[in-house]
C-alpha cells in the first residue's frame, strides 16, 4: 500500500565492525488499471443487459477496487459494484448517438484514493414495434369493412406518427393516428391479407401486423368469374338471363340483388362455397 515506511540498514564488515541506519522509503499509489469493458451479448432497448468491466491494483487485496457506472450518462455515478458487474435496461436504441453507441462513464476507485477514468461503448439495437389488429374475419364485397388500428408495443420509448395500411387488393391509406378505419373491397373477393406498417423515429417497420378477411361476393377478373360464400349455409345459383348475361344470385350478396354479368366476357366460373351447409346449382347450357 502507499505511504512513508521505515526500512532499517545493516552494514557489516570482515572485522565486526557495524553499523544501522533508518531510511524512510515513501511509496507514492498508483492508479487501478483496467481492461475494457463488455456486454453480455446483443444488446436490444427494453431488455435487461449485464454491462461488466475488470480492474487491478498493484496493492492487490490491500486496495479493493469500487467500480461507479453513470449508466444514464448524466454525469451522476448511481450504479456501485464492487465486482465490476452491473445490470441495466436502455429505455431506447442509440441509432441517433455517435458511431451508433451509447458511451457509459465508468469510475474505478481503491481504497486509498486512486481514480481512473474511462467509458464503455455499447452498441443499443432497435426493437420493432407491433401492432394489435382486429375486425370481421368476413365481408361482403362492397359493403363497409371495418378495421381497429389497436394497441402499439414498442420496448423503447418511440412513438408511432404514421400507420401505414396495405388491405391486399393493392390499395394502402396512411393514418396518423390509432383505432378504427374503414375500407370497400369493390370487384374483389376472396381472402385478402391486410398488412400494417407503423412509422416512428428508427424509420418504417414493415409488416408490424397482419389481419386475414373473406371477402364474400361476385366479381369477373380476367375473363374468370369468381363467386366466394362464407361459412353459413349458402345457397348459390348461376344462370342465363337470356342470351347474353349470366346471372349470380347467392344469400350471400351485400345488398341481397343478383348480380349480371356479359356472358361473352366469362370464360370459367369459379364457386367457393366454403364452410356451411351450401346449395349450388349451375343452369348454363354450352
Amino acid at each position: 500500500d502507499n505511504g512513508v515506511y521505515p526500512v532499517r540498514i545493516r552494514v557489516s564488515d570482515e572485522n565486526n565492525g557495524v553499523a544501522t541506519r533508518v531510511v524512510n522509503v515513501n511509496i507514492e499509489k498508483v492508479a487501478p488499471f483496467f481492461t475494457p469493458g463488455s456486454t453480455s451479448g446483443r444488446v436490444l432497448e427494453g431488455t435487461p443487459t449485464v454491462i461488466s468491466i475488470s480492474g487491478s491494483d498493484p496493492a492487490g487485496i490491500f486496495d479493493p477496487l469500487t467500480y461507479a457506472f453513470d449508466l444514464d450518462r448524466n454525469g451522476s455515478y448511481e450504479a456501485i459494484s464492487t465486482t465490476g458487474i452491473v445490470t441495466h435496461t436502455f429505455p431506447d436504441d442509440s441509432q441517433q448517438q455517435p458511431n451508433d453507441e451509447f458511451l457509459i462513464p465508468v469510475r474505478i476507485t481503491d481504497g486509498d484514493g486512486g481514480v481512473t477514468n474511462t467509458t464503455i461503448g455499447v452498441n443499443v439495437g432497435n426493437v420493432a414495434p407491433t401492432i394489435a389488429l382486429s375486425g370481421p374475419s368476413r365481408i361482403g364485397a362492397g359493403e363497409t369493412f371495418k378495421l381497429n388500428l389497436g394497441k402499439v408495443t414498442d420496448p423503447g420509448t418511440d412513438s408511432v406518427t404514421s400507420y401505414i395500411v396495405r388491405w391486399g387488393d393493392g390499395t394502402q391509406n396512411i393514418y396518423t393516428a390509432g383505432g378504427f378505419v374503414t375500407h370497400v373491397y369493390q370487384n374483389l373477393v376472396g381472402e385478402q391479407t391486410i398488412e400494417v406498417s407503423l412509422v416512428d423515429e428508427d424509420g418504417t417497420h414493415p409488416a408490424a401486423g397482419q389481419h386475414h378477411v373473406l371477402v364474400t361476393g361476385a366479381a369477373l377478373v380476367d375473363g374468370t368469374l369468381f363467386i366466394i360464400g362464407g361459412d353459413c349455409n349458402d345457397k348459390i345459383v348461376v344462370s342465363l338471363q337470356g342470351t347474353t348475361k349470366i346471372k349470380v344470385d347467392a344469400s350471400f350478396l351485400s345488398d341481397r340483388n343478383y348480380r349480371t354479368y356479359d356472358a361473352a366476357a366469362v370464360q370459367r366460373i369459379v364457386i367457393y362455397a366454403n364452410g356451411g351447409d351450401d346449395r349450388v346449382v349451375v343452369a348454363i347450357a354450352e
